[in-house]
């Protein structure tokens, strides 16, 4: 909910201020034969994540950006 929360708050200020805030969504569907393969990608995702996290962490006296990553099975 707080990411909700955080993006629904700056589309609201954004709006009010005649400004388009400037996000980035990505979705992609994965599936899993095993568990193992499951935990394999999780822990790559993680590690890509963290990698790439690091070398724009505390970088620049910029805009700071929250990154959030969510992973759920599909309901059929």
């Amino acid at each position: 909910p707080r990411a909700q929360n955080d993006v629904a708050r700056l589309i609201e200020t954004g709006h009010a201020a005649g400004i388009r805030v400037r996000t980035l969504s990505l979705q992609a569907d994965v599936a899993f034969d095993t568990a193992e393969q499951r935990t394999t990608f999780m822990e790559e995702i993680k590690s890509a994540i963290n990698d790439v996290a690091a070398r724009y962490h505390g970088k620049a006296s910029g805009r700071v950006f929250r990154l959030v990553f969510g992973c759920y099975p599909i309901s059929e």
